[in-house]
């Protein structure tokens, strides 16, 4: 029984990639840096990320060049070059930001969202509503593919943490009788990210014109993968008059 749940108007802004963030580590040195260096370096490089988000926002990720971030910012291309030592390091540098900067914002306000559900279908409408970072997203994958890419590191880490969420929220789902108790939560959380991450790229081999039915086969598809369905026929069996 796999059917889908209301449409809902909450326009929520950029994906943290439904739950994948990067939290990138820094690596670790036996030369502890200043503070007072540290803090001007740090607002550097914030600035360059912004200044490439802008660009892709803007006109795509092809637009996005050493010059025009320094123009945008600046700063001299030797101090874009310090801090991203090529263009794909800009290009994940920005998306790494940003999904940061939403994954924060997003625990934030909200902490575990109530219905998991509900909440993928409200973030992934709105991360198809951001084309241009979408087609970014695609072309970092593609970038991935390659071990010495900064893409690969990135994108591997990210698919770990969006795992390691889901589960979570999978566990969630069946404390509160959403999911079936057989399932294993890590297996349907590869599962459900493999879900997201195939959807992602229809809409952006597509014209976008086609975004709210694909909206919709994440959330048939999620209830199928969680037994869903099942488990509200079991409520409703239990407690007719509940009229769920």
């Amino acid at each position: 029984m796999c059917s889908g749940v209301a449409s809902s108007s909450v326009d929520i802004g950029m994906l943290r990639y439904l739950g994948m963030t990067s939290q990138q580590s820094r690596p670790q040195s036996s030369h502890r840096a200043k503070r007072g260096n540290y803090a001007p370096s740090l607002a550097r490089k914030e600035a360059i990320s912004a200044a490439v988000l802008d660009i892709v926002d803007a006109s795509g990720y092809d637009a996005v060049t050493i010059g025009q971030v320094s123009k945008a910012t600046g700063i001299p291309q030797s101090s874009v070059l310090y801090h991203f030592p090529t263009r794909d390091h800009l290009l994940v540098g920005a998306m790494e930001s940003a999904t940061q900067a939403i994954a924060a914002d997003e625990l934030d306000k909200h902490g575990l969202p109530a219905d998991p559900i509900i909440w993928a279908r409200d973030m992934f409408r709105a991360v198809l509503g951001n084309r241009n970072r979408l087609l970014l997203e695609v072309y970092l994958r593609g970038l991935a593919s390659q071990p010495d890419n900064p893409a690969h590191g990135y994108l591997l880490r990210r698919g770990r943490e969006a795992v390691d969420w889901w589960t979570q929220l999978c566990k969630q789902l069946q404390d509160a009788h959403q999911m079936h108790a057989g399932l294993d939560p890590h297996t349907t959380a590869v599962q459900i990210v493999s879900l997201i991450s195939g959807l992602m790229e229809v809409s952006a081999y597509s014209d976008g014109s086609n975004d709210e039915r694909i909206c919709d086969d994440l959330v048939t598809g999620i209830r199928c993968l969680t037994c869903r369905g099942w488990q509200e026929f079991l409520a409703y069996a239990n407690n007719p008059a509940s009229g769920r």
